[in-house]
């Protein structure tokens, strides 16, 4: 199946996965989860993801030797306004 989600709802989307999942995840786990049904490819979730880390709308952290990332309070306000 051919991605059918695109820009700024991959966006969306992996920032309401972290805020959802409460715990960090690595970019590969990250990855894995977003792209296991093929709605979303790789290229499209890579522009994405990398969007949100410019943007700093996602937060990493080193825990064990591992990136983690977390939604930043930037990301919460992007979130914050799509539920108004």
């Amino acid at each position: 199946m051919a991605g059918i989600m695109r820009g700024e709802e991959i966006k969306v989307f992996i920032l309401y996965l972290l805020h959802q999942l409460k715990i960090p995840l690595s970019g590969e786990i990250l990855s894995e989860i977003i792209l296991w049904d093929g709605s979303v490819n790789y290229f499209d979730f890579s522009e994405a993801f990398d969007s949100l880390t410019q943007s700093k709308a996602l937060t990493s952290m080193e825990q064990e030797g591992k990136v983690l990332y977390v939604v930043s309070p930037e990301g919460e306000q992007i979130l914050a306004c799509m539920e108004n």
